[in-house]
């Protein structure tokens, strides 16, 4: 019997550390609380509170992140303002003292700080942006094309003088041979 009941508690405990795992709270900005307080960023918030058992297919479990970037080591709740957060689109958000990026990975990935929030920045289409008089590629950083003729059709885009997809630059050649549409390049002319 007194083994019976040493089982019973480890269950029991178990089963309260599982399924607090799974009751993060969604806050206004779009971050999450855990049942502890601890501020998180859901990389896939479709599925932020559902036991990835029982997820279909080859689709990557959601993971909370608790810290800023991969080394940095900072929590969440030390840099962000969860007042004014918010999602910028193409992976990247803000607040009133920083723009993040996110670098989306099955293991979880990493919510980077990007840049100040009081330089300019916009997006341009799905994948890229404009921050200080440069053009970035929301995975593969900065890229070296003009920012005053660049265009962007998804992630194909083009500057004066090159074209690009996944921000890495290419050719008119090479985009043809890989099946790119007449569509999409004509988006990309002046």
């Amino acid at each position: 019997m007194k083994k019976l009941s040493v089982f019973m508690i480890f269950i029991m405990g178990l089963s309260a550390c599982m399924s607090s795992k799974y009751h993060w709270k969604k806050i206004p900005c779009g971050l999450f609380l855990s049942p502890e307080g601890e501020l998180g960023f859901a990389t896939d918030p479709s599925i932020a509170n559902v036991n990835s058992s029982k997820l279909k297919g080859e689709r990557c479990k959601n993971v909370f992140l608790t810290k800023i970037g991969y080394d940095d080591g900072r929590l969440l709740s030390d840099v962000i303002d969860i007042e004014t957060f918010e999602a910028l689109g193409a992976e990247y958000y803000k607040d009133k003292n920083y723009i993040y990026s996110y670098y989306a990975m099955c293991s979880g990935g990493y919510l980077n700080i990007f840049g100040e929030a009081s330089k300019e920045f916009r997006l341009i289409g799905e994948h890229y942006a404009f921050y200080d008089g440069g053009i970035f590629h929301y995975r593969n950083g900065k890229m070296d094309a003009d920012p005053d003729s660049f265009k962007a059709y998804g992630a194909l885009a083009k500057d004066k003088d090159n074209y690009f997809e996944f921000g890495k630059r290419t050719s008119l050649e090479a985009l043809k041979k890989a099946g790119v549409t007449q569509e999409a390049l004509d988006a990309l002319k002046d």
